[in-house]
């Protein structure tokens, strides 16, 4: 059925009219797979495949799933939010995370981090006690490390537990697990919360730094709008070259949010040859951003990503 209302798409007056051609279709679903995950819309200009008249009223393509670009935080109850605060400092290296900021710090919430991984501490009212039970009945969760990075902590742990415990009842044995392809470290928070250090033994092949920047950037597209609905990759923002050299026309303000205020974060400007995103990159640069490439076209984009898979 996929197969043929593709190709009923593909042969109708609007594929005609300026939709992507098949192969540049196909190459944009690699390239929604390997950056997005299953499921994702291929072009935000492609309009849905008329419904045949024998399928239920749901049926719709390409169906649009919710796109998960990675797990933002985890929450754990605690009694004291500065206690909690210097154990996983000690432990685990966290730093406070927006501490300034009243929607995320105050008498019950405080948020911590180290690299991507973001942790909301809660205060818990009254006498309530954290969460307990066997590891499969209250659950927990896991921080990712390399495996060099793993046999140092593992022969550190026991020590940094015993030297921060909180009180003598505070757990601070350590767990160990072997599953083969996947190492984990298992031990208690003061407040009993189990948290998991884990390393997987296969680690995922080198990027390219080309594909290594796509992958973390903002991929600017300098084109029309007419161009942008035609086709588009997901996930990627218009700002057409003309409202970044218009200063009126709040395009850096549009870039600006986007990067969430960081003039350091990576951004791949692109438009159909490489002449707009070059002056793109220019204006940008001019205005204080510092990590912004040229990647041309949507063509050089894809043929990146398919590279590195």
């Amino acid at each position: 059925r996929r197969a043929a209302l593709q190709r009923a798409h593909f042969a109708s007056p609007r594929a005609a009219a300026g939709s992507p051609a098949p192969s540049l279709a196909r190459a944009m679903h690699r390239f929604r797979g390997a950056c997005r995950g299953p499921g994702a819309q291929l072009c935000s200009g492609v309009g849905a495949v008329p419904r045949p008249r024998d399928a239920p009223a749901f049926f719709c393509v390409p169906r649009r799933w919710l796109r998960i670009e990675r797990l933002d935080h985890a929450a754990l109850g605690v009694r004291d939010l500065q206690v909690s605060k210097r154990w996983l400092s000690a432990v685990l290296g966290m730093e406070p995370f927006r501490a300034d900021d009243p929607h995320f710090a105050d008498d019950d919430l405080a948020m911590v981090r180290n690299g991507a991984a973001c942790v909301a501490l809660l205060r818990l009212p009254g006498r309530e006690a954290p969460l307990e039970g066997s590891r499969s009945q209250k659950g927990h969760f896991a921080f990712r490390v390399s495996n060099e990075e793993f046999e140092t902590f593992r022969r550190s742990l026991p020590a940094l537990l015993e030297r921060h415990r909180v009180t003598p009842e505070q757990k601070v044995d350590v767990e160990e697990q072997d599953y083969d392809v996947q190492r984990s470290l298992f031990f208690h928070d003061p407040d009993g919360n189990e948290l998991e250090v884990t390393t997987w033994d296969s680690e995922p092949s080198e990027e390219s730094e080309a594909s290594a920047f796509l992958r973390s950037a903002l991929l600017l597209d300098v084109r029309t709008a007419g161009e942008f609905r035609q086709v588009a990759l997901p996930k990627s923002l218009l700002v057409p070259h003309v409202d970044l050299l218009d200063e009126s026309a709040g395009g850096i303000e549009r870039v600006l949010a986007a990067v969430e205020g960081d003039k350091s974060a990576p951004i791949a400007a692109f438009c159909a040859a490489g002449v707009r995103s070059a002056t793109a990159k220019a204006v940008l640069e001019a205005h204080g951003f510092t990590n912004v490439q040229n990647w041309v076209n949507i063509e050089k984009i894809l043929y990146s990503v398919s590279q590195s898979r």
